[in-house]
């Protein structure tokens, strides 16, 4: 936990044997010692029923406490805001249950740049979505 480098962290196996409670116990004993924190829970769900966009809506909402929603201008100028508010924050992330590569790279590429120390936790049933992440 103590390290200055960005960190994804993968919990997986089948469902129901507690990857999610574990994330959480994580989350909770840890959040404190980050600036910014947010736990997705059920990304798959949740990206159906709502979109990718509006889970990565969510993220960066709760990471900035909402002051990217302040920002006036174009999309691009907004999108670099939160690239540099992000930049210099230690932030813990949990994505619980990403069932695709695809999405964990929506949330957790550009344009976000996590400040130094930060981790990134991930809860799946999919194996290769780990394995394709350290490889990519």
């Amino acid at each position: 936990m103590e390290s200055d480098e960005v960190r994804t962290v993968g919990i997986w196996g089948m469902g129901g044997i507690g990857k999610t409670t574990i994330a959480r116990a994580i989350f909770d004993r840890y959040a404190s010692r980050y600036e910014g924190c947010c736990f997705l829970q059920n990304v798959r769900e949740e990206s159906q029923k709502c979109g990718e966009h509006s889970l990565y809506e969510k993220l960066i909402s709760e990471l900035l406490e909402g002051e990217h929603l302040l920002v006036k201008g174009s999309a691009h100028a907004r999108s670099m805001y939160v690239k540099r508010r992000l930049s210099r924050k230690k932030v813990l992330i949990v994505l619980d249950d990403v069932d695709a590569l695809d999405k964990l790279d929506y949330l957790t590429k550009e344009p976000i740049c996590l400040g130094a120390g930060s981790m990134v936790i991930v809860t799946t049933r999919d194996e290769q979505i780990l394995l394709a992440k350290r490889s990519g």
